[in-house]
């Protein structure tokens, strides 16, 4: 009997672009210089949850993420892939969209939906 292939949507398997955002948050908790344990229960997590995106065993959540922004400032953009710098001055903003995220939607997906649109929208000196 074969095997049924496993897809993007298989809890544990992740493209490129959501192991690259595991990897960067991994990276932001070492740059704050917090062990796993704190960063988590400080953020609102449990370290399980978080030590499972540090070895790229599960996909980051939009809600985890929001939890981590609301309390370290960590800058969306930057997270996915930018050239942002990597906290933000203020917590991020999420009311013109967060009615509408879905509580299991991927970080990666509020991203491209909402947020990666955002990036550009300063405004214009009259």
């Amino acid at each position: 009997m074969k095997k049924p292939n496993k897809t993007l949507n298989s809890p544990g398997i992740m493209d490129a672009k959501q192991r690259a955002v595991c990897l960067r948050l991994l990276e932001f908790r070492k740059t704050l210089q917090i062990c796993r344990s704190l960063f988590a229960v400080s953020a609102g997590l449990g370290s399980e949850r978080l030590a499972s995106s540090d070895s790229c065993r599960a996909r980051l959540p939009y809600l985890v993420f929001k939890m981590i922004t609301e309390r370290y400032q960590l800058n969306p953009h930057w997270l996915a892939g930018n050239s942002e710098p990597m906290r933000l001055d203020v917590p991020f903003d999420d009311s013109r969209f967060a009615g509408k995220v879905h509580r299991a939607a991927l970080f990666t997906a509020v991203y491209d939906a909402h947020i990666a649109s955002t990036k550009n929208t300063n405004p214009q000196p009259t």
